[in-house]
């Protein structure tokens, strides 16, 4: 549900003075790296602050840096990093969020959720079918998943974040434009389970 257009205007003066969130800015080095990074690869359109009033349908959201564990080449936990979009953050001038305002019943059903209960489902099948076979089970990730979906233009126009706090010099502040799906639009996983990325069929 699109916003009024002064609300718009009003809830994007807010989410500019707001900038990003605590954990970005305690770790802005490498927020600004990863970025920088995403900038590169044309996944980040860069523009200026001062533009940002007159683009229409333009909506900003801060971001974060959740802190989180991975595993090493030895099996073992390491601290990491994962860049966050907060599109559910609410500012007081609309009293709703980006998330807040999808529309839910136009989304498509989630079909890769709970793996862990539907693998052990499918084992279960697997060993009553074939109960003297070995049962081998793969797994795959896709590197930078979501960062492979390009965003059409109204919905970048929706996704806009700053630099602001991430850098020692605050004159140089960017407002990026996400080209590509963002880790925290409430449609992204809908719209991923769209993309026929593999085919299942159980014995």
């Amino acid at each position: 549900s699109p916003l009024d257009d002064d609300l718009r205007r009003q809830d994007l003066e807010a989410a500019i003075e707001f900038g990003n969130h605590k954990s970005a800015i305690k770790h802005g080095p490498t927020t600004m790296a990863t970025l920088l990074k995403e900038m590169s690869k044309g996944w980040q359109l860069p523009l200026p602050m001062d533009c940002l009033l007159d683009i229409p349908h333009l909506v900003m959201t801060p971001v974060g840096m959740a802190e989180q564990l991975k595993l090493n080449a030895n099996g073992e936990r390491t601290p990491d990093l994962r860049l966050t979009h907060n599109m559910s953050m609410v500012f007081d001038p609309s009293g709703t969020s980006l998330n807040g305002r999808v529309d839910s019943t136009k989304l498509s059903k989630c079909v890769y959720g709970f793996a862990l209960s539907r693998f052990i489902n499918a084992i279960v099948e697997l060993r009553r079918r074939h109960p003297n076979c070995i049962i081998y089970l793969s797994k795959f990730d896709l590197k930078s998943a979501y960062r492979r979906i390009q965003l059409r233009g109204l919905e970048a126009f929706q996704t806009c974040i700053s630099t602001t706090g991430l850098q020692e010099v605050e004159e140089t502040v960017l407002a990026l434009l996400g080209l590509r799906m963002t880790f925290g639009g409430k449609p992204n996983s809908a719209i991923f389970c769209e993309i026929p990325t593999a085919s299942l069929t159980w014995p």
